[in-house]
């Protein structure tokens, strides 16, 4: 019997990376919000009772604790970010197989503290992140139930929302970039490596499903807690990333 994964935010960014590495190794179950062909369970994560559905529903082997995002408030945000990515975490933990894995997709936000001019929903977002964080590593921590916990701490990741924020600096910073030549913009220089999301160049979102198939190899006694992927910065770099 084939197993299992269950992926939240499957519809695009990194859920969608784990879909496309894991579809045939494993028989997905897939959420969003939005309806796509591989969305196997369509529904709105922020709904106790749709993740209810979902935690009582499936026994999977693996889960990909991905959903979460910037929302225009502070409640909408700890809603998505921690409420539900907590309620999905706990929920598995307390039921899945001995050794089967979880891994949470977190931020580097978490490690973050603020600065001049950030805004309020970048405050929002790390601050929701770092409280989930928080309870997921305390649960871990305990080692109540053997199940692997594993928090993923990437650093920027080129997705869609990553390519709405550079867009927005691109248009506060460069202005010589018109609205019409946008598009044309980021296909002839961000996504040929050409530049970089303000001093670092972002990680591909394929490579946490690579990260995450690693670890999942790893003999049953260990345990890795947390995996920090970072990034270069366009300085220390002798020329074009190879993953670029």
């Amino acid at each position: 019997m084939a197993k299992k994964m269950l992926i939240t935010g499957a519809s695009s960014g990194i859920g969608k990376a784990y879909v496309d590495h894991f579809q045939d190794k494993y028989d997905l179950i897939t959420t969003a919000r939005t309806e796509k062909e591989w969305i196997t369970d369509p529904g709105d994560i922020t709904d106790r009772d749709f993740r209810t559905e979902l935690i009582e529903k499936h026994q999977p082997n693996v889960v990909i604790n991905n959903a979460g995002g910037f929302r225009g408030s502070f409640e909408e945000t700890y809603h998505l970010n921690t409420i539900a990515a907590g309620h999905i975490f706990e929920g598995f933990y307390d039921k899945m197989m001995p050794y089967t894995h979880i891994f949470n997709v977190v931020s580097y936000g978490i490690r973050m503290y603020g600065w001049q001019d950030m805004s309020k929903e970048r405050s929002y977002y790390y601050s929701s992140k770092k409280a989930f964080y928080e309870f997921a590593n305390n649960v871990n921590m305990s080692k109540n139930r053997p199940v692997h916990v594993v928090n993923l701490v990437p650093g920027i990741v080129k997705t869609e929302m990553v390519d709405a924020d550079l867009a927005r600096r691109i248009k506060i910073n460069q202005g010589h970039v018109e609205e019409k030549d946008l598009d044309y913009y980021l296909k002839e220089n961000y996504h040929r490596g050409k530049i970089p999301f303000h001093s670092f160049f972002p990680i591909g979102r394929e490579d946490l499903p690579i990260i995450s198939e690693f670890i999942m190899t790893l003999p049953d006694y260990i345990n890795i807690d947390e995996i920090v992927v970072g990034m270069f910065n366009k300085q220390q770099l002798p020329g074009k990333p190879t993953t670029q």
